[in-house]
């Protein structure tokens, strides 16, 4: 009774719709950007939550402790560089053949995917260079799996990555390749990529399906985290010019 003001939002997790929320307000609210997205964050809480409880239900022991894991990272957000860091590791420890493994963030202002975390031979890789040009690369045959995986939004299992025609040899060890986009449940966006790579035996089906629903959850992590982090910072901003204008004259 007397609501002015309702949202509806369908409830995605890893791209399947697990339910419907309902949010009703007694008083009108404009439901602007700010709010949205808050609105939007609890959504897919709320998602996770109940695609992890399915999983529990249905015995998925492997999931179920990964949807778990990344639960605990949006329940209580630490900084960028140690989330990235225990999502890289959660993959690491569930994809055994891992021996390199990165995360791209996507910097949509430099059209650039920029390695914000990584394990193995892509530490001496990129010292030097921070990531990847998607200005110039997305304009090539030969632009690497990293690349097409993220501009085509789609997990890329390459068990021999001399057989792909878009493979670069960034770690020259490298013998399969598994490639999965971060992407935005909400808004459709690519956010980025996770990259792993393995010189000692090929990734199965089995490892893609994995990430992929690591990626679907370590996507809404980032995002909790970069959001906290812009809250913050403003938070900053507005309480220094607040003590600025209030300061009493010397």
């Amino acid at each position: 009774n007397d609501i002015s003001s309702t949202a509806v939002l369908v409830l995605i997790a890893d791209k399947d719709p697990v339910g419907v929320l309902f949010l009703n307000y007694r008083q009108t609210q404009r439901f602007d950007d700010a709010q949205r997205l808050l609105i939007q964050t609890l959504a897919q809480y709320v998602a996770i939550a109940i695609k992890t409880r399915r999983a529990y239900e249905l015995g998925r022991k492997s999931d179920f402790e990964v949807l778990q894991a990344i639960d605990s990272l949006i329940s209580e957000p630490k900084d960028l560089d140690t989330t990235l860091g225990r999502i890289l590791d959660l993959a690491k420890d569930h994809v055994t053949a891992t021996e390199d493994a990165a995360i791209f963030l996507y910097d949509s202002d430099r059209d650039f995917l920029e390695m914000r975390h990584y394990l193995g031979n892509h530490r001496k890789l990129f010292d030097d260079t921070p990531g990847l040009d998607l200005a110039k690369l997305r304009l090539l045959e030969k632009r690497g799996i990293v690349v097409t995986s993220f501009l085509e939004k789609r997990p890329i299992l390459s068990p021999d990555v001399n057989k792909n025609a878009r493979y670069v040899p960034w770690v020259p060890s490298t013998i399969s390749e598994l490639d999965v986009p971060l992407i935005d449940t909400e808004t459709g966006e690519r956010t980025g990529v996770i990259n792993l790579e393995s010189g000692i035996q090929s990734f199965s089906e089995a490892d893609k399906d994995f990430l992929v629903t690591l990626a679907s959850q370590a996507s809404l992590a980032i995002k909790v985290v970069q959001v906290r982090e812009r809250f913050d910072a403003l938070t900053s901003a507005i309480n220094t010019v607040y003590e600025a204008v209030h300061r009493p004259p010397i």
